[in-house]
Formats: structure tokens, C-alpha cells, sequence
């Protein structure tokens, strides 16, 4: 049986990527973090669990593996740890076995193997980070919406969900916790 050709993408897609990553890439610059310590950010404290001060904690090799999914490599991983560490942004620190256990008990996302203790805590000020980025991109977003005309504003309200539902099928429900 001959294999369906699959459709080509329309390079309006294209266009849009190649003028998103450098958006995002300004937004980065303008809350003064890169877009892969943003990205680090937002993993944990979208699949991280609440530790004794409400801050989000992951283990670190569940969050290398999560990563690695998603294109990083170790050597780039260590660097932007280090950077975000460095900021004040994220806490590493070992967990105890009886920490280990209670966030293994409070959360599925930690494995039940002993896989290792070492834990990447969102700090105070990178959970401020993300609220920065997120806001700055919502307001160079809001500039440019108000400008299109209301068909492509009403087009642009239906994309969003399209757009977030296509990179949770790219990426798989199984390594996304908010799925």
C-alpha cells in the first residue's frame, strides 16, 4: 500500500514562526532572562510540586528527562540552570528521603524509583520572572492585535486554543502535566 503523501504546511506558517522567535527573543531581553531559562521556568512551575513554602519543586532528573523531550541537550541544560541559579531564580538543593516520599505520595509526576534526590525549587523571583514575560508578551500581543481589523481579531481568538492544542499533540499529553 502506498504511503499518503502528507500535506504540505502553508508558509504563512512559516512567516508567523520566523517573526515569532525573534518577538519572543525581544520579550526575553526585555525581562532581562533567555528564552530557554524561561522555558526552564515555566516546566517547573507548571509540573513541579508545591513544596513547605508553596513553592514549586522538581526533581532534576525529572526535569532533564522533560527537557531532553523537548530538545535540550545536558551541556545547555547545566548552563541555564547554572544562569538561573546564579539570578536568584531557582533553588537546587537535595531532598531527604522523607521529602522524596511526601512529594512522591502528593504528585504522580515524581517517579516511584529511586531516581535520584537532587531538586530544582522555583524561587520568589522566578516565579515574578514568569509573570513578567507572560506580561510583557500579552502587551506587545494586546499593541498588535488592536491593530488587525475584527475578522482577524475573531480568527486570532480561535487560533489560540488551535495553537496550544497542536503543540500538545507535538509534544504528547503523557509529558505534559497539565494535559
Amino acid at each position: 500500500m502506498a504511503k499518503k503523501a502528507v500535506d504540505p504546511l502553508p508558509d504563512l506558517l512559516f512567516h508567523g514562526i520566523a517573526y515569532l522567535i525573534p518577538g519572543l527573543n525581544l520579550v526575553a531581553q526585555e525581562c532581562e532572562i533567555s528564552i530557554g531559562e524561561w522555558i526552564i521556568l515555566w516546566h517547573i512551575q507548571e509540573g513541579g510540586v508545591p513544596g513547605d513554602q508553596g513553592q514549586a519543586t522538581m526533581l532534576r532528573q525529572v526535569l532533564t528527562k522533560l527537557l531532553e523531550q523537548r530538545g535540550f541537550g545536558e551541556a545547555n541544560l547545566v548552563r541555564l540552570l547554572n544562569n538561573l541559579e546564579d539570578k536568584s531564580l531557582i533553588r537546587r538543593m537535595s531532598l531527604t528521603q522523607q521529602e522524596r516520599e511526601q512529594y512522591r505520595k502528593d504528585d504522580e509526576f515524581f517517579p516511584d524509583s529511586d531516581a535520584g534526590r537532587q531538586a530544582v525549587v522555583l524561587q520568589a523571583a522566578g516565579d515574578e520572572k514568569i509573570k513578567a514575560f507572560k506580561r510583557r508578551l500579552a502587551e506587545h500581543f494586546q499593541s498588535w492585535r488592536l491593530e488587525q481589523n475584527p475578522i482577524t481579531r475573531r480568527a486570532l481568538d480561535s487560533a489560540t486554543g488551535i495553537a496550544r492544542e497542536f503543540a500538545m499533540w507535538f509534544y504528547g499529553p503523557a509529558t505534559n502535566k497539565s494535559a
